[in-house]
């Protein structure tokens, strides 16, 4: 079987917000033959539930977000994801 991966991505920034932005998007798995969206993996930016649950996470993590989840660690992995 042969698919095509698209990602769409979006960044949002409530009215107001003075914090960084939210991102959000999806991921489609597609049929390579007939072009048929098999899956869908979506995070949704803008939907009241997530934005709570991502502000509740940040402030657990001391406002920093994942910049504080991989800051300081010293392993590949970590340097890969810092914030530019």
């Amino acid at each position: 079987m042969f698919d095509i991966i698209v990602e769409i991505t979006q960044k949002w920034t409530p009215d107001g917000w003075t914090g960084p932005p939210f991102r959000g998007g999806c991921t489609l798995v597609c049929d390579a033959n007939d072009g048929c969206i098999r899956y869908v993996i979506r995070k949704r930016v803008g939907h009241a539930g997530r934005t709570k649950a991502e502000t509740d996470f940040r402030g657990a993590m001391g406002g920093e977000g994942h910049a504080a989840f991989f800051a300081g660690h010293g392993e590949p992995f970590a340097m890969l994801h810092r914030l530019l």
